[in-house]
């Protein structure tokens, strides 16, 4: 990524973390949207109710906030691009062994694998990348002329 050290002096000039992480939030958030279309659209025919539940969003469950890499940093903002977590998107994403009922022992066969967030990732990842540095800047200077507007306004100039 080019312009990351600008980008970041820029960040940490905006002084307070909870603005850098709202800043990083809706950068990342703005920048993830073209994997979730192209995730929507290689998502499984047969469940197309599981298509209009892919969707980017800030809020981790409490499974994925359990994960080693997560860590509550206050200027680190953590974005979650898919379905939920315990849904049927993951059983479609990686497919199921043959599962068999432990009661009556019936076998209710097995799920193939049609990863559509994978190819979706992959396709696009560069792409993110490449969008989040643009919004990033467009975020900035918006936080900035909102922190700028915020001290006139304790200083009793507006």
């Amino acid at each position: 990524m080019k312009g990351g050290r600008e980008l970041e002096a820029a960040l940490y000039g905006l002084g307070q973390d909870r603005l850098i992480k709202a800043t990083l939030k809706r950068a990342l958030l703005k920048a993830s949207r073209p994997a979730v279309a192209t995730a929507q659209r290689l998502a499984p025919k047969a469940t197309e109710r599981m298509a209009n539940k892919i969707a980017v969003t800030s809020t981790l469950a409490r499974r994925q906030r359990r994960g080693g890499l997560y860590k509550r940093d206050p200027n680190v903002a953590w974005v979650y691009i898919g379905t939920s977590p315990r849904g049927p998107g993951t059983l479609q994403e990686f497919g199921t062994g043959p599962r068999i009922q432990k009661k009556t022992g019936r076998r209710t066969g097995a799920t193939p694998a049609h990863p559509f967030m994978r190819p979706a990732w992959e396709q696009h990842k560069h792409q993110i990348l490449e969008d989040f540095s643009r919004e990033l800047w467009i975020q900035i200077d918006k936080s900035a002329k909102r922190l700028a507007k915020r001290s006139l306004k304790a200083a009793g100039v507006l």
